[in-house]
């Protein structure tokens, strides 16, 4: 007898089905759209009194723990804890704005966030915050995402304008 080359059907398993994020959730995998404008920024280096002063109060408060006598490896934790507290300030940030939202990376952080994520914005002479709605207890917590101008702060401040409210005086 010859043998059939023909190979059986292969079942194929259920497909899990993809969670898609809710309408009104402002948390996204990834914020698509046509990018608007995209920039790097490195506020330590470009803000030098307020790096100077930075600097110099961190240098002594890690003094002030090695003169207490604690080991070297307090004072490289408190090293740690400074940088990551002074991060968004002391580590290079590159925003992508995009018609659909804010692409935001500084150091090992990245965030993306759709436009309908924030409620108001309040501009500043280095920057504008942009506040969350403040419906979940991360929003609630987190005041929000403070974008940093760059060389263009023009069209960053026009580009926020069109999607964002300001916000109301209090």
């Amino acid at each position: 007898m010859a043998k059939s080359n023909k190979q059986k059907p292969v079942a194929k398993k259920p497909e899990k089905p993809v969670k898609k994020p809710q309408e009104n959730s402002s948390v996204v995998p990834e914020v698509q759209g046509k990018e608007l404008l995209s920039w790097r920024v490195h506020p330590l280096l470009e803000q030098k009194r307020k790096g100077t002063i930075l600097v110099l109060s961190s240098i002594g408060f890690l003094g002030l723990v090695a003169y207490a006598g604690f080991e070297l490896v307090y004072i490289l934790v408190s090293a740690i804890i400074i940088v990551g507290a002074f991060g968004s300030f002391v580590l290079p940030s590159t925003y992508v704005l995009t018609d659909q939202g804010i692409k935001f990376r500084n150091g090992a952080n990245i965030l993306e966030r759709k436009w309908t994520a924030f409620g108001s914005y309040q501009v500043y002479a280095d920057g504008i915050q942009l506040f969350y709605k403040g419906k979940g207890l991360r929003e609630r917590i987190l005041r929000g995402i403070f974008v940093y101008y760059g060389e263009q702060p023009d069209k960053v401040k026009e580009i926020i304008k069109q999607h964002i409210a300001p916000k109301e005086p209090a």
